[in-house]
């Protein structure tokens, strides 16, 4: 089936419960004058689907190659609405805790990913989606008309006995981590001080690179502000959601080895960068941590690191085992949040990291980090592992009020992600 993000959707569908969500939204004025570019029909987004891990051996002797990292700068999508914003607005994203229209997620297509584990991958995101459905309405997107037919008839049961409503929605996409290229909802306050929910949209590069063709994923945005009627910031810049955590009161968690390396926006300086993310997100301070842990294949994105779990605590992994290649990354991680925290008041908690997973002869990026907030719960990857109850028991200390679900996650992370890097949130502003 062809199918133009840049088009209203007619081939939604949607399981619900008693409770219907609201409508979309209408296009305001807030930003200004549109520029609305319609993408030409055909096949750019249906076919080409890529294997952000084709070929995990491969992959790892690309990280740990010497020189200088292939440049790959995306160019503007077809399939966008671009805005022009006239006069002066600020952004300001909120944290994750805050309340949520919808949590999105891209059922997975590439099995090879996966392999030897790919049935229990799809059973752990049927899973997370049901978990999400308990909690909050779930947007799904599906890669072609009939993945969609699947997932109606896989998702019927779950959706019948929901409050909440799931939509299976059609939409192209060559890889699942809808978190690093679905488009970020934030508050845009312009002069007069009215506020409005509007769509930022990043550029996506596939973690500089990487695993082409990433066209179909860095279109989603457009499609997630065509489909709620949003309007929505074109920004020339590539930055993925799983590389930044913030607190919603301009603080912001991220990393050197990601923000600053040259695959992602060559030229740019730190200075540069702190200015374009700080413009359109809203912040006061970045916070900078050096790197990631070993067997992530983002360049260290920090919600593989560090989290904030309320305005004013950190949740920050430690290694226990000091042979561990992750000993000292994840130590230095937790004196750089120490040296921040004293003169912003913050709280770091230590929480330490699973034991190693291994898969097919490699090591998987498990942690607890990448775990998600709903409205009324909070979704923890665990791995059969003794820390997992220690763990568990800290969020239930600092998420009182949310329900503390645990999700098992040993198959989801041999692709290199778990919940968080599978869902993207929709803010309600």
């Amino acid at each position: 089936m062809d199918h133009d993000p840049t088009q209203p959707c007619h081939c939604q569908r949607h399981l619900c419960g008693g409770r219907q969500s609201r409508g979309p939204r209408g296009p305001s004025p807030l930003l200004g004058e549109f520029l609305h570019r319609r993408a030409r029909r055909g096949n750019h987004c249906t076919h080409g689907f890529g294997n952000r891990r084709r070929d995990l051996r491969r992959h790892r002797s690309f990280l740990r190659r010497d020189g200088t990292p292939r440049v790959a700068l995306p160019p503007r999508s077809p399939h966008r609405c671009l805005s022009r914003i006239v006069g002066t607005v600020n952004f300001f994203l909120p944290a994750e805790w805050e309340p949520q229209r919808a949590i999105w997620f891209t059922w997975p297509q590439n099995a090879d990913t996966w392999t030897p584990v790919w049935p229990d991958a799809k059973a752990t995101y049927e899973k997370v989606i049901a978990a999400s459905l308990r909690f909050q309405d779930v947007v799904l997107l599906a890669s072609t008309s009939e993945l969609q037919t699947e997932l109606l008839k896989r998702f019927e049961s779950i959706a019948a006995h929901s409050k909440y409503r799931l939509d299976i929605l059609v939409c192209p996409t060559n890889d699942s981590w809808i978190r690093d290229y679905g488009g970020m909802t934030v508050r845009a306050v312009d002069a007069q001080g009215s506020a409005k929910q509007t769509l930022l949209s990043f550029q996506f590069n596939s973690w500089g690179g990487k695993y082409p063709p990433w066209d179909a994923d860095n279109a989603v945005p457009g499609f997630m502000a065509r489909h709620r009627g949003y309007e929505i910031v074109e920004i020339p810049f590539v930055l993925e959601g799983g590389s930044i955590d913030a607190n919603g009161e301009g603080l912001l968690l991220t990393t050197r080895s990601c923000l600053l390396n040259p695959n992602r926006n060559p030229g740019k300086t730190q200075k540069e960068i702190e200015e374009t993310v700080s413009r359109y997100l809203g912040l006061k301070e970045i916070l900078w941590l050096d790197s990631g842990i070993d067997g992530d294949d983002t360049d260290g994105h920090v919600d593989d690191l560090a989290r904030f779990v309320n305005a004013r605590t950190v949740f920050c992994a430690v290694e226990m085992d000091a042979k561990d290649e992750n000993y000292a990354a994840l130590r230095r991680n937790v004196s750089e949040l120490e040296a921040y925290a004293q003169h912003l008041g913050l709280e770091v908690v230590e929480v330490p990291m699973p034991g190693r997973q291994i898969r097919a002869g490699l090591r998987t990026p498990a942690t607890y980090m990448n775990f998600l907030i709903l409205n009324g719960a909070v979704l923890v990857p665990v791995f059969q592992d003794p820390r997992d109850d220690v763990t568990l028991a800290l969020f239930a200390r600092f998420f009182p009020v949310r329900e503390i679900v645990p999700i098992d996650c040993r198959a989801l992370v041999y692709g290199q992600g778990a919940i968080h890097c599978s869902s993207m949130q929709e803010a309600l502003v």
